[in-house]
């Protein structure tokens, strides 16, 4: 379901930065977008080809998490989501979600995972069900489509890097 699985491109435009504040040592703190903080690049020493896509944490305070354009999904259908994922630091916490995307549920998520990363490529994997955009007492939803995304997003209190690659949905 997505239009490529690896990030063999120079520029990606099916990836943008989204972010977030974070609570660090019991303060609220948000993200230095206007500085250094934190953008994904293209990174060398791919899974599935010679490139893979890096999220690095932000280095001041926030998360800082790639987030895919816009896609279609049909609610009630089962949909596995995997991808090949590895840190620069051992026992790193990432994740991996597939979120609703605008209407009611803007954001709230479907289902992700959560894996303490290595700096070993691993594969991981997991299976969203997705809840009608709209839930109308007596009325039919099965199968409604609705918009999603897929983000992908390093630790927010621990200074590391999140690498991505070989991304699939499978309905």
């Amino acid at each position: 379901l997505l239009p490529r699985s690896s990030c063999e491109g120079r520029r990606d435009h099916m990836w943008s930065m989204l972010f977030f504040g974070a609570a660090r040592g019991g303060r609220w703190e948000g993200v230095e977008a206007d500085w250094e903080d934190p953008q994904m690049f293209r990174a060398e020493g791919g899974k599935v080809g010679g490139y893979c896509m890096a999220v690095p944490s932000a280095a001041h305070a926030g998360r800082g998490a790639a987030i895919t354009t816009p896609f279609t999904l049909l609610s009630g259908k089962p949909y596995t989501v995997s991808a090949w994922m590895r840190a620069d630091v051992e026992d790193y916490p990432g994740s991996i979600a597939l979120l609703h995307y605008l209407g009611p549920r803007h954001h709230q998520g479907m289902a992700g995972a959560y894996p303490r990363l290595t700096t070993q490529w691993q594969r991981v994997s997991f299976v969203a069900t997705p809840k009608p955009p709209v839930e109308t007492p007596g009325e039919d939803q099965t199968a409604a489509p609705l918009e999603a995304v897929l983000q992908v997003a390093p630790s927010a209190t621990i200074h590391g890097t999140v690498y991505v690659d070989g991304l699939q949905i499978e309905a």
